[in-house]
């Protein structure tokens, strides 16, 4: 069998952004140590901006090694200047959050500056991330009024509606510590995007972990009727029938594979009978949802099935999931 290392490798070589993100990510999450100068390789060589998946996974890895690179990329990001938006900004300011991860505040100036300029890299893409590692010479960029003021750039306000920018702000609420967010996140539950009402729901939950709020959340999800509402909804009331429902009959792949993933705290004979059915589905992001998950189970059968997964799988994503979870924590090879 082809060397996992190697398949993984190669897809961070590739010149395919998806793909090398994946596998820099899948690295990061099965702590394929051995993989670290690849994933340093890619962060400086790659003219992609989603090569800020290998800066979160030499975070993830503890990789202290990386922090010159972090501090090349600080500076000369080696992608795009896109001006208008976020990719060139989003790289540098990912590289400034993982050098704060490894207790250097190297990158502190530079996200001072993306705050003062009302830059939506800062007060939506990163918040959540400054605040959890609560950084005292940025917390007056990131207090609740700083995140919801409305008295900002006319082109800044339109920006902030896109459900993508709005998921990061819900999830910023769940951590911000200002009593006002309650309120916040329920106004988003009303949200026109399921996927913003999801993550409203997770975040109004992990501030108020009780059973009145996850009766309120059950209430409403029932109310909107998607199968990712429920799927969120059940996520927080336990309820793993509902879940293994939404893995193997929802319409969406997105939801299956969603639904697999949050089985994985709840129902270990649920999660296996998603898994069985998930490895057999015609959706890439499923196989791949389910190969992830089953591997967790770290036991030497499920490693033997992935073994044979491996020969006849063709999607490039989940042959990375595969090598991933067959090389674990160690960094082993096939």
């Amino acid at each position: 069998m082809q060397n996992c290392h190697a398949i993984l490798k190669d897809a961070l070589r590739k010149n395919d952004p998806l793909l090398a993100s994946e596998a820099a990510r899948l690295i990061g999450e099965w702590k394929v140590k051995s993989l670290i100068p690849d994933l340093i390789d890619n962060a400086l060589s790659s003219r992609f901006y989603s090569k800020t998946s290998a800066i979160y996974a030499l975070v993830g890895l503890s990789a202290v090694e990386a922090i010159p690179c972090l501090k090349i990329l600080l500076d000369a990001p080696n992608v795009p200047d896109d001006f208008y938006w976020t990719g060139h900004k989003g790289v540098r300011a990912a590289a400034a959050v993982a050098l704060l991860h490894m207790n250097d505040p190297a990158g502190v100036p530079y996200l001072r500056q993306l705050a003062e300029a009302q830059s939506s890299v800062f007060h939506r893409w990163f918040a959540p991330a400054l605040l959890r590692l609560d950084v005292p010479e940025l917390q007056e960029y990131l207090s609740f009024d700083a995140l919801c003021s409305t008295k900002k750039q006319t082109s800044l306000c339109e920006e902030y509606v896109e459900p993508g920018m709005t998921c990061m702000l819900c999830e910023a609420l769940g951590v911000i510590r200002d009593p006002r967010a309650d309120g916040q996140l329920e106004f988003y539950m009303n949200h026109y995007s399921r996927y913003v009402r999801g993550q409203a729901y997770r975040s109004l939950f992990m501030r108020d972990p009780d059973e009145m709020t996850a009766k309120k959340i059950f209430t409403h999800a029932a109310k909107k009727a998607t199968d990712f509402d429920r799927l969120v909804a059940a996520e927080i009331c336990g309820d793993a029938t509902c879940l293994l429902d939404i893995a193997q009959n929802a319409s969406f792949a997105f939801d299956r594979g969603s639904a697999i993933d949050s089985l994985e705290a709840l129902d270990s004979e649920a999660l296996q009978e998603a898994c069985a059915s998930g490895l057999e589905d015609t959706d890439v992001y499923v196989r791949q949802c389910a190969v992830e998950q089953f591997a967790r189970a770290e036991k030497q059968e499920e490693r033997n099935r992935l073994s044979e997964m491996m020969q006849s799988e063709t999607a490039p994503r989940v042959r990375c999931a595969i090598a991933a979870a067959l090389s674990g924590s160690e960094g082993k090879s096939c």
